[in-house]
């Protein structure tokens, strides 16, 4: 190697590759006198199993140590090694001198780079067998990290370091050198191509007898075991899952090695240029049952934007239908074997959804990723410690940060990069951020809920625009998209003409499974205690954000009119939910002209009290103008709870022939007397339609609605009818 083409070396080697110091490591390696190994039962045995060959055997010493002083102890570290060349009476010194350490020297019959595993399997059928490469220094926690993995999910492959198999339009592989490298994160997908170098656990029987038969592995793939263990994996039906805080940076025992300054013909430099896709292919011939598994067994790598979950901590308003939605989709998500999830989370939200997946259980094994550089990490640390200020401060900042993404944001190029490893995007609420429209490979699908901003023109000339103009900007024929009603689908299709119809489907909303009748009478006691309903008052319910669309001063009209005819019952009223500022003083005067003596205003309710909420009130009333879905509308219909509500927009298509109608056209407030009269004061009213919503509701659940959207995912992915 000439000193031009050295100099290039040195300025392409990759970062993720990095070396030991060797002579602090040679001091601690000569003092090192402590057994390496699990001294208790384990069943089944944890193996460690390698091999080695030449001139690496002069740094296999680092190797084997680092194997030895693991967090988590094998029950075996074994070395195999030609037995044409070594026996006891002539193995290095660098080796030996560590079988009183626990190291195991075994000698077979040279299989190339498949001795360090398929002599294992045959001998330790039982055993769970991790392989590791002789030229690596093995961090710690390495196998800890690999076995608890196991532990969870016993039938699976593990690895640390994965590549990303890509496929073409028509599910064929495409060239191993266009295949993502070195992925990061969680994951577990017949496309996880694990690559030997970082370590992979085997379980017993992971492999069929074709998988250990090694005269035809090196027929199809002589020079690729990686290959081979891959998709022999598959053939037996494993998963390959990349384990979670996969360790991604390999620490190299020689540096001039992996310069390529020691002249070794190595695995890597006789496939790169086409021989593992050669070799591939061979396998794929011989057993073409793999590929069909291949694409069967696939995931999706799919980058959800939770950013609109950064109400996670709020008790007030933001913290309704819009993050319901989100929420519970994201749970389903989770859900589907399918779907490999990483969550996005945009500057502003980044510790709001990072303080989330601490919290919530079902989301602890997700990776979060965000827009980071230092002054958008700043901005977000600050936007974070600023949550509980007053209003103002908080909107005052807001207008800030308004300004920095129009005139000062930039692009997050490690975000660019990382979004590559993606197949789709998928939003529930927000507009894609710039990264990801920018970046023509990745599909993009997002949930629509309403126009409410096409009908309702208050906001336009405010300071800080909200998020609904940009995604309406955004429309465009290449996405995909889904509505939470039929007419919700309609109105984007006559407002947004250059959404194509087959681009856009309908997946009706769910409720949570929270949301049951709620039979106990304490609770439902103590609940109307801790809103201050009084406990012998009967009570009508409505639960929004109390704003101008939702129609509220319809309600507490008709109920001043209704109470005042009814003077000796005791009924009340209960408005819950948070307030909108702006809307606070038409609320006023609303009020101002109604007897309030029997309106209780509960403010924002605790998520956990809201079954108890609508389970102990007499009728649910929501007289909504435009609705996308009418989410509190089911919640209260899978209480048991009957409802009232406007004929208007998508709540005739939530509440069927179960929900009373309120014909907004004609006389409403009369209309909505008579029927809380009915509903209030006739049994067999009241219970015909208790029966009613318990069954419409029955039609409408998360599951449902997850399962509609992850199907037409997977159809645009070939994976689907």
């Amino acid at each position: 190697m000439n000193l031009l083409n050295l100099l290039k070396t040195i300025i392409n080697y990759k970062g993720h590759t990095k070396t030991v110091n060797r002579p602090f490591l040679r001091l601690k390696i000569r003092n090192f006198t402590q057994n390496g190994l699990n001294t208790e039962i384990r069943k089944p045995e944890l193996i460690v199993s390698l091999t080695s060959y030449g001139e690496r055997l002069k740094d296999i010493d680092f190797t084997i140590y680092s194997l030895l002083n693991q967090t988590v102890k094998p029950d075996k570290v074994i070395l195999w090694l030609d037995k044409e060349k070594f026996n006891e009476n002539n193995l290095p010194k660098k080796v030996s001198k560590f079988i009183k350490n626990g190291l195991e020297i075994k000698f077979c019959r040279d299989i190339k780079s498949y001795t360090k595993l398929i002599p294992a399997m045959i001998e330790y059928p039982d055993a769970v067998i991790v392989t590791a490469d002789d030229d690596v220094y093995y961090e710690k926690n390495w196998l800890e990290k690999l076995y608890n993995s196991y532990l969870k999910y016993p039938q699976d492959i593990h690895c640390h370091r994965a590549h990303r198999v890509k496929l073409d339009e028509n599910n064929n592989l495409l060239p191993y050198e266009s295949w993502d490298k070195n992925t990061n994160g969680e994951s577990v997908s017949s496309l996880n191509f694990l690559t030997g170098v970082g370590g992979v656990l085997y379980p017993p029987y992971c492999f069929d007898e074709a998988g250990l038969n090694y005269n035809l592995a090196q027929v199809l793939a002589p020079n690729a075991d990686d290959v081979w263990f891959w998709l022999m994996g598959i053939k037996n039906e494993r998963k390959i899952r990349v384990i979670k805080d996969n360790i991604t940076t390999i620490l190299s025992t020689n540096i001039l090695r992996q310069l390529g300054l020691i002249k070794e013909r190595t695995l890597y430099s006789q496939n790169k240029n086409g021989g593992n896709d050669e070799q591939i292919k061979s396998v794929l011939t011989q057993y073409p049952e793999i590929k069909e598994k291949i694409i069967k067994n696939r995931s999706l790598k799919v980058l959800f934007d939770a950013s609109c979950l950064d109400a996670y901590l709020s008790k007030n308003g933001y913290k309704a239908g819009f993050y319901n939605v989100a929420m519970n989709l994201l749970k389903q998500f989770t859900k589907i074997p399918d779907f490999e999830i990483t969550l996005f989370a945009d500057y502003k939200s980044r510790k709001f959804i990072q303080k989330m997946t601490k919290d919530i259980k079902d989301f602890s094994d997700l990776t979060v990723i965000s827009q980071d550089n230092f002054i958008n990490k700043f901005i977000g640390n600050i936007n974070f410690a600023i949550r509980n200020f007053d209003f103002k401060i908080i909107y005052l900042f807001k207008i800030i940060m308004r300004i920095y993404e129009i005139y000062f944001y930039t692009e997050s190029r490690k975000l660019k990069k990382k979004i590559d490893d993606f197949d789709l995007f998928f939003s529930p609420l927000n507009s894609p951020f710039p990264e990801i429209t920018n970046n023509k490979k990745i599909k993009r699908f997002t949930f629509l809920h309403d126009i409410i901003p096409l009908l309702d023109n208050s906001d336009k000339n405010s300071l800080l625009p909200e998020w609904h103009y940009k995604l309406f900007n955004d429309l465009n024929e290449n996405d995909f998209y889904f509505t939470n009603s039929e007419n919700t689908r309609d109105d984007f299709l006559k407002h947004f003409r250059q959404i194509p119809s087959e681009h856009i489907i309908t997946a009706h909303l769910g409720a949570d499974e929270k949301f049951v009748p709620q039979n106990d009478i304490q609770k439902i006691s103590e609940i109307k205690a801790k809103y201050k309903i009084p406990e012998n008052s009967a009570y009508i319910l409505s639960l929004c954000t109390l704003g101008k669309r939702k129609n509220i001063s319809l309600l507490i009209t008709a109920f001043d009119k209704f109470s005042e005819q009814h003077k000796d019952e005791k009924i009340c009223l209960v408005l819950a939910g948070g307030k909108w500022k702006k809307y606070e003083k038409e609320l006023s005067e609303t009020f101002s002209r109604v007897n309030s003596k029997n309106i209780i205003q509960t403010g924002y309710v605790d998520d956990k009290d809201l079954p108890y909420l609508y389970s102990g009130a007499r009728v649910f009333v929501y007289p909504s103008l435009y609705e996308g879905f009418g989410l509190p509308v089911l919640e209260a219909m899978k209480c048991g709870c009957p409802v009232i509500v406007s004929n208007s927009t998508s709540l005739p298509e939530v509440t069927g022939d179960a929900g009373i109608l309120l014909y907004m056209d004609n006389t409403p407030k009369e209309q909505l007397i008579s029927e809380l009269e009915a509903i209030c004061f006739d049994n067999d009213y009241y219970n015909e339609y208790r029966n009613k919503v318990s069954e419409q509701a029955k039609f409408f659940s998360w599951q449902k609605c997850s399962r509609i959207i992850a199907e037409r995912i997977k159809k645009e992915f070939g994976l689907s009818d």
